[in-house]
Parts: C-alpha cells; structure tokens; sequence
C-alpha cells in the first residue's frame, strides 16, 4: 500500500530517496551511473524502488550529503525498517 510519504511497506520511490540522501534525482542517477549509489528493484516497467533499509545505510555512509558533522543521518527516516524485511 502506498502512502503520502512515497513509503510501500519498507520501500522508497524516488522522490522519498531524494528526500532522505538531501540529491537531486539527476545526481541518484549520475551516481547509480558512477556505482556510488544503491540501484533500485523493479517492481514493474516504470516503477522503481530502493528498501529503507539500504537508502538508511547510505545516509550513515561518508557518501551522503544527508550524513552530518555527528557521525549521523540529517534527516530521520519516517518509518522504522525493523519491520520490514527485502
């Protein structure tokens, strides 16, 4: 079920992604290009997604503009990925 967070049961659509990272769409997909970010899981012909798991992983990375001077995500995901699992 999709909800107004762009958020299906523990996974991201791409304007959720670009939310949480703090990139652009253009840069997720530069980066994707480049592999310094995670590549999404197809669910269908136009429809990407990442787990919450994994896009959470790369917000605590050195990578991501969304990590901050405090050795943590900037930006508080909106819902826990302990209960779900990819």
């Amino acid at each position: 079920m999709l909800d107004q967070s762009n958020v299906i049961r523990g996974l991201l659509r791409l304007r959720e992604v670009a939310r949480r990272t703090g990139l652009s769409r253009s840069e997720i997909y530069r980066r994707m290009k480049k592999g310094s970010f995670p590549t999404p899981r197809k669910l269908g012909p136009k429809i990407n997604v990442w787990p919450t798991a994994v896009i959470d992983r790369f917000c605590e990375s050195d990578d991501s503009p969304a990590f901050n001077e405090r050795g943590g995500p900037a930006i508080r995901p909106t819902v826990s990925h302990s209960e779900y699992t990819w």
